[in-house]
Order: structure tokens, then sequence, then C-alpha cells
């Protein structure tokens, strides 16, 4: 288990009806705001980048503010979230390159520096401590039989 900090710009592609009835291939991307589509965010980028959120219900999610931009030609917005839990590392060397190209589809192209990085190396946590048959925390006594 380890604790981690995570800046990211999480967002959905809204496809686009064409006058012919059909949605296009890729729509623009929007930034997504709700919690439940953020830790859902997460959860998958977990999966894909061999580590997963080891309980959604105490990772903590705060928005980072908006950045407006233009990109060839475009507008564009770069709403930054942080995300703070536990992790637990499923594939170490998925998760290696994740830790070190950063997490989201900019992150490719930027190597994290469009802030999709964790803000710092994640930390390792003990595991929770352990009661004995004796009933006290675990101190690593040989109980008696």
């Amino acid at each position: 288990r380890y604790a981690f900090q995570l800046c990211a710009n999480p967002t959905k592609k809204v496809s686009k009806e064409l006058s012919d009835g059909k949605l296009t291939k890729n729509g623009r991307r929007v930034p997504l705001t709700r919690r439940e589509d953020l830790l859902q965010w997460i959860k998958r980028k977990g999966e894909q980048g061999g580590f997963m959120v080891v309980n959604e219900a105490t990772v903590r999610t705060f928005s980072r503010g908006r950045e407006y931009f233009e990109k060839k030609g475009q507008p564009g917005l770069h709403g930054a979230v942080e995300f703070q839990g536990i992790l637990a590392v499923t594939d170490p060397a998925r998760f290696h390159e994740t830790f070190t190209r950063g997490i989201g589809s900019a992150s490719g192209i930027t190597g994290g520096s469009d802030g999709t990085a964790f803000i710092s190396p994640p930390f390792y946590l003990p595991p929770e401590p352990r009661h004995c048959a004796c009933g006290a925390l675990c101190c690593g006594h040989e109980p008696n039989a």
C-alpha cells in the first residue's frame, strides 16, 4: 500500500452528431467535474496503469482551478484536479511506466508536463496493526498455547 497525490486533467470525449445522423469518432474533450466521474476515471487509469485505488470512499479530490488555452486555433480548457489516497501496485512494470510518463491522454505527448503526473513519489504505508489471539495489538510476541 502506498499513499499518493496525483494532479490530473480528467476528461471525457463528447461525440457530436453529424448532419447525416452519425456520431463523430473523436469528439471534443470536456473536463470531468462530478466526484463519481472522477473516481471512475482514477479507477480506470489505475487498471490501465498497474495500480488500484485501495478504498474509493477515502480518496480525496480537490479542484485546482481552470486554465483556458488555444491550440491550433481551437480554444481549450485544462481543469486540474488533485487526487489523494491509497494505492496498491498490481503490475510493477506498468506502474513504473505510468509513474514516469504520467496518466491521461496528453501525458504521452507532453511527458506529464501538462500537470498529469504524480506530485510526489508514492510512499509505503505499513500494514494496519492486527490483534493477537490475546486481544492486544500485534507486538510480535508468541501467544501462549
